[in-house]
């Protein structure tokens, strides 16, 4: 090993000056070892606002004896608890800021002008890690910008916990070290432990390497590794007695916490080849999010229970384990849906099977989500398919009933077959209440469908019919899952629109014209069309987002100016209510961390609506749309919809399918297989797949979408409920209602993560619907 290590000297050397020329750390005592004569740490500053703080801690850093901390509570005053520094920098030009970090942070920077003033937020890195972890964030800085602020901090009001940072570095970003080389594992059976062996070209400049190991294929990146090796050689002795194989990804980290290239994951079998395959087949929600590679559950069900309104969509989850061997061409098919009674078949409960498809989820965002293929495209079901050994697959029975389906018990048998030996029947059972779901939502929705997007993955103009025609098929697949597209496939004004408009599934529409400056004739022309039809209670102007303070006046003058065409046009705001903004916004749609409920009661008691979006914030443990989060967390969110009386949701885009390239053109989509589009966000920004990737003209959906159109249906529970009570004159009515949200959740960030619990929750809420019909 010595003489080896000395052979590399001369050309180490040459990179290891090149490495520090490129890792000049702009930071000032970056390690806080140095102290001011306050015990802060010399060269950073503190911003804490309440109870929160921020310092030095010693006896637990990374490297050296102190390393910097930062504690937020929650006091009604505390929104912040940080620790930064700022340093000038030049525009336009590319930064690496990383560190070694734990507990919970974020780290990110500002921007501001050469005379200091500030000009934004630049996106970093979330911590959440139980043990130092690096993190890192490649930064391209502004045009405009001539300082940065570097920071670790966390914010928000109603956010508490503590986060340590040390060997922060911020500089140009070095070259990023090559992947480890000639990786060779052998198994010892007798001792049951893996020895492992490794080269790397570049030693000295390598602080260490970091080994990541799993069961399955998937392994990625966590945010701890398994083992940390200073040496090129490394034995695994605590292997699981279950795992039938082994799978090791090493990566270099260098002395500037750069994680460098992963080389590809190394197999150790543990088995001999050969074995013949023993399929493990159970069933579960469709809210349980089943990896492509994780260990079958102890406990196995093998059937499916189901209930449902009438005019309702339900599904249930079959899982299929190839457990020994792979599975070679598994097919699932499905018996028509007959009353238990009397075997007849009931037409009117329509099934469509749906195959689960897997996404890379590279950098998982959700604390505790792990990396690696998570389930989410959700095409139909259209022919065999293989399973590799220990894999999952996943399969979705989905069942409609009619509006006009009669109510009573249903039955059907769901058979998997393979051409690898016997198959497996799963008995389902529906059970069809006697009571039907609205066809119109009884809430507004604005999802939006960005054209440019959609034209791009199919390869098409925005100006062409075939386009057209596709954005029309999008429109009407978000309309069945309640949640409308903000513009019509058409012109407001154009006769096609009495088409979209006259049906009972479309209640909300934009109006155009006003986005950012008022076009007079052009709303106008919309507002008359609609107030004439008597549909201008379904429209809104979406016409700013997310303004800042200083933007108020800008968007009551627009409001103004709206209200001059039309007095009764509604004017929807994404900000929660601000004094300066009263009087001129109809619809208020706060970010789910800044609704104040006080504040909202009084804006609706004055008149006006309230609706709320999600966005890439807030982050878990609010619910999210993302890839990473559990299933419950997309279905919860209509349960508090219902429970504070939120009558309208926005997202900002279902199809963010293309990133940009430096030009601000967009790329060709690789969203199959990489679901963090837009950064930070797994799943950010889009609802829906391109189906031409599978040879469908059209859209596939979701797991994520179809556990949305649960909860959109739950909500309609709730409202059933509501309308009832209020018929009936009974007492308390929203207390009533929220009494059956309550045992599953406290508050947007305090709910439980069990999908039966839910279940049984909406069992009750049926059952209550049943005793006033």
């Amino acid at each position: 090993m010595t003489s080896w290590r000395l052979a590399l000297i001369p050309p180490a050397l040459l990179l290891s000056l090149t490495l520090a020329r490129a890792q000049t750390n702009l930071l000032q005592n970056a390690s806080f070892e140095e102290m001011a004569a306050s015990g802060f740490p010399a060269s950073w500053g503190a911003h804490c606002t309440g109870g929160a703080t921020a310092g030095a801690i010693a006896g637990d850093a990374h490297t050296g004896q102190s390393a910097a901390f930062i504690k937020k509570v929650i006091d009604g005053t505390s929104h912040v608890a940080a620790i930064h520094q700022t340093v000038r920098t030049e525009p336009e030009t590319e930064y690496m800021l990383s560190a070694m970090a734990k507990g919970d942070g974020t780290l990110f920077l500002y921007e501001y002008d050469a005379n200091q003033k500030y000009l934004r937020n630049r996106n970093g890195v979330r911590v959440s890690a139980e043990a130092w972890a690096p993190v890192e964030v490649l930064i391209k800085t502004s045009a405009d910008a001539s300082f940065c602020d570097i920071r670790f901090e966390i914010y928000g009001k109603e956010r508490e916990g503590q986060g340590w940072v040390d060997d922060v570095f911020f500089g140009r970003p070095p070259e990023r070290l090559a992947p480890p080389a000639n990786i060779a594992g052998r198994f010892d059976p007798a001792a049951r432990q893996i020895s492992l062996t490794w080269t790397h070209d570049h030693l000295p400049a390598v602080n260490a390497f970091y080994v990541y190991r799993s069961r399955f294929p998937d392994v990625g990146i966590a945010a701890a590794p398994h083992a940390v090796v200073k040496d090129c050689s490394w034995t695994d002795r605590d292997i699981p007695a279950d795992w039938p194989r082994v799978f090791y990804r090493l990566v270099a980290i260098s002395t500037i916490h750069q994680l460098g290239r992963s080389a590809e994951p190394v197999e150790v079998a543990l088995l001999p080849p050969g074995q013949p395959a023993a399929p493990v087949v159970w069933t579960t929600s469709t809210m349980d999010k089943v990896r492509r590679y994780q260990a079958p559950p102890a406990e196995r069900p093998k059937s499916i229970s189901l209930v449902m309104a009438q005019n309702e969509t339900e599904s249930g989850q079959v899982a299929v384990h190839a457990a020994g061997g792979p599975i070679r061409q598994l097919q699932a098919t499905c018996s028509t849906p007959s009353r238990r009674d009397t075997g007849a078949p009931e037409p009117r409960l329509r099934l469509a099977i749906l195959q689960v498809c897997y996404t890379q989820v590279a950098n998982p965002r959700v604390p505790g989500a792990q990396p690696g293929l998570w389930p989410d495209p959700l095409p139909p079901w259209r022919e065999p398919v293989d399973v590799p050994f220990d894999a999952t697959q996943s399969i979705w029975f989905q069942f409609t009933a009619a509006p006009d389906c009669p109510p009573g018990d249903y039955a059907a048998v769901a058979t998997l077959t393979s051409a690898d030996g016997p198959g497996a029947e799963i008995p389902i059972r529906i059970t069809v209440f006697n009571f039907a779901l609205p066809t119109t939502p009884s809430y507004q929705s604005a999802f939006l469908i960005w054209e440019n997007h959609l034209a791009k993955a199919f390869g098409l103009q925005t100006t062409s019919p075939e386009f057209r025609a596709l954005h029309e098929k999008f429109y009407w697949f978000m309309a069945d899952r309640r949640l409308l597209p903000s513009r019509l496939p058409v012109p407001l004004t154009s006769p096609e629109a009495e088409r979209f408009l006259n049906d009972p599934r479309v209640n909300s529409v934009s109006l155009p014209g006003a986005w950012l400056k008022v076009n007079a004739p052009a709303l106008k022309a919309a507002a008359d069309r609609l107030r004439a039809l008597n549909w201008l209670d379904k429209a809104y102007v979406y016409c700013f987002d997310e303004p800042t303070p200083k933007q108020y006046q800008e968007c009551r003058e627009l409001a103004e100016a709206i209200h001059q065409v039309g007095a009764d046009i509604p004017v929807l705001l994404t900000e929660q209510p601000e004094p300066e903004l009263y009087g001129a916004i109809d619809i208020w749609c706060p970010i789910l961390d800044a609704c104040k409920w006080d504040v909202l009661a009084e804006r609706r008691a004055a008149g006006d609506k309230v609706w709320w979006y999600t966005c890439i914030w807030p982050p878990p443990p609010y619910p999210t749309y993302w890839v990473d989060d559990i299933g419950v967390a997309h279905r919860i969110l209509s349960w508090m919809q219902a429970y504070h009386d939120i009558r309208g949701i926005l997202y900002w885009n279902v199809v963010l399918w293309h990133q940009k390239d430096e030009r601000g053109g967009l790329l060709p989509t690789n969203v199959w297989n990489d679901p963090e589009v837009y950064p930070r966000g797994n799943g950010e920004g889009f609802l829906l797949y391109p189906g031409n990737h599978l040879g469908i003209d059209g859209p596939v959906s979701s797991v994520r979408l179809e556990i949305l159109r649960d909860g959109n249906e739950d909500f309609e529970y709730f409202e059933l409920l509501r309308r009832r009570l209020t018929a009936k004159g009974g007492a308390e009515v929203e207390a009533q209602i929220r009494s059956f949200v309550t045992p599953l959740a406290a508050n947007l960030k305090e709910w439980g993560r069990d999908p039966e619990a839910l279940l049984r929750q909406r069992q009750r809420l049926a059952e209550a619907i049943l005793q006033l019909n």
